[in-house]
C-alpha cells in the first residue's frame, strides 16, 4: 500500500483519510499519473481535483476519471466521478457515456446514473426513452425531494413532459401535475 509505505501523503488521520498532500491541481494530476495502476491513489486524487472547481480542473478530473474507469472496469466510483465532472462541464455526450457506464456497473439500479443519462438525452434533444429511464426512480425521488439526484429526476421528467407533449388537450398539464407534488422544486441543472 503506497499510502501506508509513506510514498503518498504524510500519514492517515483518525478516520483513515490521507493527509499531507497539497490540494493543488498540478500535484494531484502528477499523483494520478505517477500511480495509474493504484485505484486507491485515483480515488484520493480525482475527487479532490474535481472539488477544486474551475473548468481546467474539472476538465482534467473528467479525463482522469474516464481513464481510471477504463483501467478499473468494475469499480463504479470512477464512472460516478466522470458523471459528476461531465455534468459540471455540461458536456452532454460525455455525461451520457459516463452515466451509461455507471448504470452498467451498478446493474441498472443507480438513480444518479438514470438522472444523468436522462439529463444528457434531454439536453441533446433526444427525448425517446427518457420517461422509461426515470420511471423506476420516480417513487424514490418523491420520497426524498430534497436530494439533488431526486431534484434532477423530477426536473428532467417535467421538462421532458413539456417538450414532448405537444397535444393541445394537454397543454403541459402532466408536467404541471408532477411539479405540484414538489412546491419547492428548483432547477438543479
Amino acid at each position: 500500500d503506497l499510502i501506508a509505505a509513506g510514498k503518498i501523503g504524510d500519514r492517515k488521520d483518525a478516520d483513515g483519510r490521507i493527509t499531507g498532500v497539497q490540494d493543488d491541481p498540478a500535484s494531484l494530476i502528477k499523483l494520478t499519473k505517477d500511480f495509474p495502476d493504484q485505484a486507491q491513489v485515483q480515488l484520493f486524487a480525482i475527487p479532490r481535483l474535481l472539488a477544486l472547481g474551475g473548468a481546467p480542473q474539472v476538465t482534467e478530473a473528467l479525463a482522469l476519471a474516464e481513464r481510471a474507469a477504463a483501467r478499473f472496469s468494475v469499480e463504479p466510483a470512477f464512472a460516478r466521478m466522470a458523471v459528476r465532472a461531465a455534468a459540471s462541464l455540461r458536456d452532454w455526450e460525455r455525461l451520457r457515456t459516463a452515466a451509461r457506464e455507471l448504470s452498467k456497473r451498478s446493474f441498472g439500479t443507480d438513480p444518479e446514473a438514470a438522472a444523468a443519462d436522462a439529463q444528457a438525452s434531454l439536453n441533446l434533444n433526444q427525448f425517446q426513452g427518457i420517461r422509461e429511464t426515470l420511471a423506476p426512480h420516480l417513487e424514490s425521488a418523491r420520497a426524498t425531494p430534497d436530494n439533488p439526484v431526486s431534484l434532477t429526476i423530477i426536473d428532467t421528467l417535467a421538462r421532458t413532459l413539456v417538450l414532448t407533449d405537444r397535444s393541445p388537450a394537454s397543454n403541459g398539464r402532466d408536467a404541471a401535475a408532477l411539479l405540484r407534488e414538489f412546491p419547492n422544486i428548483t432547477n438543479p441543472g
